[in-house]
């Protein structure tokens, strides 16, 4: 029997080595010998498969459907184009232009096409690295505008295998959608876009988007808060149970019609980007990984509504982490769980079924065809549920999704779609489930050793002044006549307490906590007298709407306030489950207006316009084109240089200050510009000027683009592409 080796034989871990298909034999000896182990392609593929590793992937990237995330009355209104559909023509009819007879350093010309499964062909792939992107002059055009488009989320450099989670199932408006680990919101923004499939109605479905690392916080804040969306930061296995009402029963907690799970994985598919993968790869990590992988993916099944849909995927080659985890999952809920084929929502893309066998490599670099086949130092410390199973074709494991480099020139990806259609065993059945629950005198007891049991013990002696102070008096005076007639009379005289003083020293640290802590900022509910609500709404004189049902008021502690629409779905989940999105529920919702200072005067801001913009009557001025243009490129623009009309409409406004907005509608898909466009200024005496604030995105040059205008390549040179 083979001992367990007493070191496990890592590649050198350097990232610095440069890995070329002269030296990748040493680099990469673990992983070669156990892809070429279990069969992961045929001998004929295999140099193929190796050589796309090496090789830098080409820049792709897609087209956001809904960047504000709310419905957008006037996208698509009277026949006119979205921001996305005009967005689309700009690249095809001013920079693709531009690209003609480019050559790349290999001597090929420049190649982009739409990808023809990707929903209203608005995602793109090319043949340029990312490194050519970012050096050849030739190439500025598209640089400009993927960078530009980029910066505020109405365009995402991503990958294409990740891309194509999100379209494998379907999404309607009035799902309940959880991505259990949202990476770095690419998929969310995705997922949004379905849920606002319908711009004029308020979906009542939404999107709660746990982001459990820190490093992409901010990014899905930026990209992704809307009327229909909440974020949470949760470990995905003991992600907490949400409820739509104060009553913690069966009927009011949420279940998910779709759950998304991005698993924790070796990401050996992510070679081609992740050069440290090509020196770091070691087969322990998947191995470590497997039960990690299984506890999410069991926790997502949990939250998974009855004929729901998991996506569960990971940028792993390896079945350790990929179709045996599914297997183990199916195995431990039979008659509960199907694997769904999925393939054909990508026409014209090659992807590979599941595997349906696989040997298991230790570290010591044996393989084992079974787990009674593996010596007991290995079986001690790994599960059976890593080997595959001896009844595959009971599982359909072929119904799996798998992407290779080389099929697409792209990186790795798996995907399993699981149905669920029955309850889960390991679960326990809700007792008695919408009854009345009365609670016993023994439980109640019961209930209540265990609050005695959780009140803070003092582990330490304590001093503290005790003040001694009469608060009543009462006497009895007997009075004996001379014929030894008793009689009694009772009086009582009562005082005030004294002031109490508690001495310091008795405070615990919880104590000190109380007194000395302010209440802490949160989510308050509004009604139609509020006064900062009545002052915006005369301000813009708001007519036939009433948001107040749909609103909830965040104040910073001695910063702003600001007031938040919610879907009414949305707005329950904040109230009643507080503790949950204590860290993350001031970015849940689309801000509608802000109060800067306490003796500020409240301003509706730019997305706030734009959800009720057909309810606003005044501070709301109708613009053509040109003057649009004018306001885009003049910094400080006097009312002089507008049209008379414009000109008049700010004067009528009088001498007051305010941000103002200008609507340039466009009421056909021939309308100069084809779709609507909003734009938000600060008025002064005789000139308006771009408004600034944190809550205020900079967006001249994607609107010049909406306007069929090339804006100056020169002020997005420096800006960041990720």
């Amino acid at each position: 029997m083979p001992l367990k080796p007493k070191r496990k034989p890592f590649s050198p871990r350097k990232s610095d080595v440069d890995v070329n298909p002269q030296n990748i034999e040493t680099h990469l000896s673990q992983f070669i010998k156990f892809y070429k182990g279990i069969n992961l392609v045929s001998e004929e593929e295999w140099p193929h498969f190796i050589e796309s590793l090496l090789n830098e992937l080409p820049v792709t990237f897609s087209i956001s459907q809904r960047h504000r995330r709310c419905n957008e009355i006037n996208d698509g209104k009277g026949g006119s184009l979205s921001e996305s559909d005009v967005l689309s023509q700009f690249l095809k009819n001013q920079v693709l232009p531009k690209l003609k007879g480019v050559e790349l350093e290999d001597g090929s010309s420049v190649q982009m096409s739409a990808i023809p499964w990707y929903p209203k062909h608005l995602a793109w792939k090319t043949n340029i690295p990312l490194q050519a992107l970012m050096s050849n002059e030739k190439l500025r055009p598209l640089k400009s505008f993927i960078l530009g488009e980029k910066r505020y989320a109405f365009l995402f450099r991503q990958e294409i295998v990740n891309m194509i989670p999100p379209l494998l199932v379907d999404i309607q408006p009035h799902h309940k959608i959880l991505e259990l680990r949202a990476g770095a919101g690419y998929h969310s923004s995705q997922i949004l876009e379905q849920i606002y499939s319908n711009p004029k109605k308020m979906p009542e479905g939404f999107l709660v988007a746990n982001v459990h690392e820190k490093s992409y916080t901010k990014t899905h804040y930026r990209w992704n808060t809307g009327t229909n969306v909440l974020f949470t930061h949760h470990s995905e296995e003991s992600f907490p149970d949400l409820y739509l009402s104060q009553e913690r029963d069966a009927d009011c907690k949420v279940l998910y019609d779709r759950v998304f799970l991005d698993g924790v994985s070796s990401n050996d598919g992510t070679m081609r980007t992740n050069l440290k993968m090509r020196t770091n790869w070691s087969i322990v990590q998947a191995q470590k990984n497997h039960a990690e992988l299984k506890k999410q993916l069991r926790r997502g099944l949990e939250l998974l509504e009855l004929n729901g849909q998991l996506v569960y995927f990971t940028r792993s080659m390896n079945p350790l982490e990929n179709e045996a985890v599914v297997a183990a999952l199916i195995d431990e809920a039979p008659g509960s769980l199907q694997l769904l084929d999925v393939k054909s929502r990508l026409p014209s893309f090659h992807v590979r079924a599941g595997m349906t066998s696989w040997k298991v490599m230790s570290q010591g670099l044996v393989f084992y065809d079974t787990y009674d086949s593996a010596p007991a130092w290995f079986q001690k410390e790994n599960e059976k549920s890593l080997f595959a199973p001896t009844n595959a074709s009971m599982y359909n494991l072929d119904r799996c999704v798998r992407i290779l480099p080389h099929d697409n020139d792209t990186g790795a990806l798996f995907v399993a779609v699981i149905s669920k259609f029955g309850s889960l065993p390991w679960q326990k059945a809700e007792d008695g489930a919408g009854e009345v629950k009365m609670e016993t005198e023994d439980k109640a007891e019961e209930k209540q050793t265990e609050e005695e049991k959780k009140k803070q013990k003092y582990n330490h002696p304590i001093r503290c002044d005790v003040n001694v102070c009469v608060a009543e008096i009462e006497w009895t005076t007997e009075i004996t006549d001379e014929k030894l007639n008793s009689t009694e009379t009772v009086n009582c005289s009562t005082y005030d307490l004294a002031p109490m003083k508690v001495s310091k020293s008795c405070w615990t640290p919880t104590m000190k906590q109380m007194m000395t802590q302010e209440k802490e900022p949160g989510f308050t509910e509004i009604t139609d007298s509020n006064p900062d609500w009545q002052a915006v709404k005369k301000q813009y004189d708001i007519r036939k709407f009433d948001p107040t049902p749909y609103l909830l008021k965040f104040v910073e502690e001695e910063k702003s306030t600001l007031y938040y629409f919610f879907s009414q779905n949305v707005k329950n989940l904040l109230l009643h489950n507080p503790k949950i999105f204590k860290s993350s529920g001031k970015f849940a919702g689309g801000m509608l207006f802000i109060k800067s200072t306490p003796a500020s005067r409240p301003e509706l801001v730019l997305w706030g316009a734009t959800a009720i913009l057909p309810f606003i009557n005044k501070w709301l001025i109708p613009v053509p084109k040109a003057d649009l243009v004018l306001l885009l490129q003049d910094k400080e623009l006097p009312f002089s240089k507008l049209s008379d009309k414009t000109r008049k409409a700010l004067e009528a406004l009088g001498a007051q200050d305010g941000t103002v907005y200008f609507h340039c509608e466009a009421k056909s898909k021939n309308a100069d510009p084809p779709c609507s466009i909003l734009l938000q200024r600060e008025k002064f005496s005789l000139f308006v000027k771009p408004s600034f604030g944190f809550y205020i995105d900079s967006v001249e040059n994607h609107l010049l683009r909406l306007c069929g205008i090339t804006p100056d390549e020169d002020s997005e040179d420096e800006m960041d592409i990720v």
